[in-house]
């Protein structure tokens, strides 16, 4: 089929023309990203405490501050870190309650707990072996529970002797009872916190006895270099085992609080 060709006229030559800036602005739109891409720039890494905006943002620098194998034990969850999601989901669904009409001229966080009065209702929860991430251990988080005026609750795996954490934070934190299928020994530890002075336990209740499956600690040790029975008595990771204390009050010969 033969098309004809229209004659170019000087009338068809400057309409085109007058065409090419509408045309061009057409093909710079598309190539130029909107102001919200164009304009966005990704924050910076954190690589230090003073640019921390959410607690989470500590994590990148424990895993860089940590040997491998010791972020993965303070990282790790149950079963392939299920459990840790789980744990940021359940925290997400709690929400600040707005009082739009309250006056907030004079706010007060305290709250009264067991008969002791806090400033907030915040309170630092028990970590066991704090030898691995800090030399100072407990006692550095006690001392800064004490700046603070928060409650400390002490964990059972402790790698400081309880005197001296409770020395740092000037008051008794609360003492963390794993109880073991040994009733005295499980008796040795309450005995111990009284003796110390501490006037609160809690019981965690965990079957500390069977194998579990922490995915992302058996992963870091495979990545850390170094050998662990320098740090570990006959290469045991498990304090519940590794700690004369665990073995009954009988072979008890050192301060369970002391680092196997």
């Amino acid at each position: 089929m033969h098309r004809s060709r229209l004659p170019l006229t000087r009338r068809s030559f400057l309409g085109g023309l007058g065409a090419l800036p509408a045309f061009g602005t057409w093909v710079l739109a598309q190539e130029t990203a909107p102001p919200s891409a164009l304009f966005r720039r990704d924050p910076p890494p954190i690589v230090s405490a003073d640019q921390v905006l959410d607690v989470m943002d500590f994590e990148p620098l424990a895993r860089v501050a940590l040997p491998p194998a010791h972020f993965g034990f303070i990282a790790t969850g149950v079963d392939d870190d299920l459990t840790v999601v789980k744990n940021h989901e359940a925290f997400a669904h709690y929400e600040i309650r707005a009082r739009r009409f309250a006056d907030l001229s004079h706010l007060d966080l305290s709250r009264s707990v067991f008969g002791a009065r806090w400033p907030s209702p915040l309170y630092l929860s028990a970590v066991g072996s704090m030898g691995a991430f800090h030399p100072d251990a407990e006692r550095a988080v006690a001392a800064g529970a004490k700046a603070r005026s928060t409650q400390l609750m002490l964990s059972s795996g402790s790698t400081t002797p309880l005197r001296e954490v409770y020395s740092a934070a000037g008051t008794t934190p609360w003492q963390q009872l794993y109880p073991t299928d040994d009733w005295a020994v499980t008796a040795q530890l309450v005995r111990r916190a009284q003796d110390a002075g501490s006037t609160t336990i809690v019981l965690t209740v965990d079957a500390h006895n069977t194998p579990r499956n922490n995915e992302t600690l058996k992963r870091a040790m495979l990545a850390d270099s170094r050998a662990c029975s320098s740090c570990h008595k006959d290469n045991l990771h498990d304090m519940w085992r590794r700690d004369p204390f665990f073995r009954g009050p009988r072979r008890f010969t050192r301060d369970c609080t002391r680092p196997a």
